[in-house]
């Protein structure tokens, strides 16, 4: 019986025979056999996967930091138009301002004085320390709006060195809180440096309030250097805190503009719409 099963049937045409296996055998077929991954090219895998691994980590942080620097650009760019327009336009109704600038430092400085240069700091009621009280957005703004020269009682040329630290008005919510005192802390701050100058300074033999030269053509023209001036502003950022003091970085942008008007001697404050026709 095992023999007949085994045997194979041929065909009419020389084909090759298939097998009869007959009920209840067993027929075993070759395994199909796949090579593997050696050691080797497992070892020269993870060789690839690793570079490449360490290449991503290498360029991250880079990429972090520019994410970081055109933060900081956008809000430096948004707001130090927001105090240029601020100051240009003599504004009074900003309340929000005082939230954000903690301080105002205004340094004078004497032609040809040997004595210590005063200086005067002004605290908004968000900031922290002591000093004059700014109480309102309007005395802010009149205090950035301090003009860079003016001349004392005494006919001295004095320099005003105006200097504020504000934090960030735009970003994001989370740094604009006022009386947590941790998100003040870690909020982006910068330091901004006000200057108001006369577009064209007054000659010297124009400067005497009772010069016989102040008629005619003289003292027109005398009217426009006094009511075209230039409001520049220079923001430095990042200001930080580091052994007890205070750091500025190394990046600055100058904000201009030019204001046609003059200085209202109530209120300090530059005034578009108002000209001043004599000294």
């Amino acid at each position: 019986m095992m023999k007949f099963c085994q045997q194979r049937a041929g065909t009419a045409k020389g084909r090759p025979a298939t097998p009869v296996v007959a009920y209840g055998a067993v027929l075993r077929r070759g395994t199909n056999r796949e090579s593997g991954f050696t050691l080797v090219e497992v070892a020269l895998s993870l060789a690839i996967v690793g570079f490449a691994v360490v290449a991503i980590i290498g360029v991250l942080p880079s990429g972090i930091q520019v994410q970081k620097e055109n933060r900081e650009d956008t809000i430096i760019q948004q707001d130090g138009l927001y105090i240029l327009e601020a100051i240009r336009s003599g504004a009074r109704g900003i309340d929000e301002l005082t939230n954000f600038v903690e301080r105002v430092i205004i340094t004078n400085w004497v032609r040809g004085a040997n004595r210590p240069l005063p200086t005067t700091e002004y605290i908004t009621a968000s900031g922290a320390g002591s000093g004059r009280r700014i109480t309102n957005s309007q005395e802010l703004v009149a205090l950035l709006s301090t003009p860079k020269l003016i001349v004392n009682n005494r006919g001295e040329v004095m320099t005003n060195i105006v200097v504020a630290h504000a934090r960030a008005i735009t970003g994001v919510a989370s740094e604009k809180s006022v009386r947590n005192a941790n998100v003040k802390e870690f909020a982006f701050r910068y330091q901004i440096r006000s200057e108001v100058v006369p577009f064209l300074p007054l000659p010297e033999q124009l400067a005497a309030p009772t010069n016989s030269l102040l008629h005619g053509e003289q003292a027109r023209l005398a009217d426009l250097r006094r009511n075209l001036y230039e409001v520049r502003l220079t923001v430095s950022w990042p200001l930080f805190q580091q052994g007890g003091r205070l750091n500025i970085g190394s990046n600055r942008r100058t904000f201009r503009t030019m204001v046609s008007g003059a200085v209202d001697p109530r209120d300090a404050l530059l005034a578009p719409n108002q000209y001043t026709t004599r000294f």
